[in-house]
């Protein structure tokens, strides 16, 4: 129990915040019935996220002559070395070392927290931007009785959003296994991984800082008319009849560290980028069939529809 490890004391319970915000709204009244409109938004969010030191459990070539083992250990390793029953290679995140029986490096899987390279880390920034622009006013009527109270509403808008990761803390699985072979010659080896013996220099040597990058666009364009179609008894039939389109595209870089798998103490993450487009039509009906009667205030029949025929080929329309 006294070598378990408790991550409760380092890993942040309540994450620090910091978010900024201007939203700008206005409105012209060009004439009685056409009314521009232009909304504007910037946001600025800031997150600081902790998490105990990094730890990594894989497999590990280790030198059957590594100063810092023990005599018994050293025996052992020797045994392993051994026994290998092919020739092979071990991944080291970005690197690769080829393993063979009696080549003196025995095949291990070596685990171990890194509280020498320090709490890990997590300083992620977002910039969010979103402009809106459009025009909406009353039409009136076709006539009396047909197609009344019209008004409209047409606008486009488009938003970026941009956020930056920075990961401190982290460590590199090649390094690691390059500083434990590399400690098996010179008169100063860089890293003594047994124990509680990392110094400064190996902590140095290992530990890096990745950062990825996520990029997302949306375009909207729409435009709606309603009103009412005709009058019942009860009150008028209206109706919404509007068209839209969408495009929304993103994108996630990360850094080589993360795009290799050669990070320990965060998530890994290959390239990924994508876009998809909607066209739409929509409509809704609402028919008033009954009104102020003696059994009902009001019994109105809503009906509404919407097509969208996407550009992904596997869904198409719907």
């Amino acid at each position: 129990p006294n070598d378990r490890y408790n991550l409760a004391p380092d890993n942040y319970l309540i994450i620090p915040q910091e978010r900024w915000m201007i939203n700008s709204f206005g409105h012209y009244d060009f004439t009685d019935g056409v009314t521009g409109y232009l909304e504007l938004h910037y946001s600025n969010n800031r997150v600081d996220a902790q998490l105990a030191p990094s730890n990594l459990g894989v497999a590990t070539l280790i030198a059957t002559n590594n100063p810092f083992v023990s005599q018994p250990m050293r025996n052992l390793l020797v045994e392993l070395d051994r026994a290998e029953s092919s020739s092979g290679t071990v991944s080291a995140g970005s690197a690769s070392y080829a393993s063979a029986p009696n080549d003196g490096r025995a095949n291990v899987t070596f685990g171990k927290r890194y509280a020498e390279v320090g709490l890990r880390r997590a300083d992620m920034r977002r910039n969010v931007f979103r402009v809106a622009a459009g025009f909406r006013g009353d039409i009136g009527e076709a006539s009396e009785s047909f197609l009344t109270n019209l008004s409209y509403d047409i606008y486009y808008s488009y938003a970026r959003s941009e956020e930056t990761t920075i990961l401190y803390n982290a460590i590199s699985r090649s390094r690691i296994q390059a500083s434990i072979l590399r400690g098996t010659g010179g008169a100063d080896p860089v890293c003594n991984m047994f124990g509680k013996n990392i110094t400064a220099a190996c902590a140095n040597a290992i530990r890096v800082t990745a950062t990825n990058t996520t990029r997302t666009e949306v375009q909207v364009a729409a435009a709606n008319l309603l009103g009412d179609l005709f009058q019942l008894p009860a009150g008028g039939v209206g109706f919404s009849l509007g068209a839209e389109w969408r495009s929304a595209n993103a994108q996630f870089t990360p850094d080589s560290f993360l795009a290799s798998g050669d990070v320990a103490g965060f998530n890994p993450g290959l390239p990924t980028a994508g876009q998809v487009s909607a066209k739409e039509i929509f409509g809704e009906i609402r028919v008033p069939l009954l009104s102020d009667t003696a059994m009902f205030q009001k019994v109105v029949l809503n009906g509404a529809f919407r097509y969208s025929d996407y550009s992904l080929a596997g869904i198409g329309g719907v």
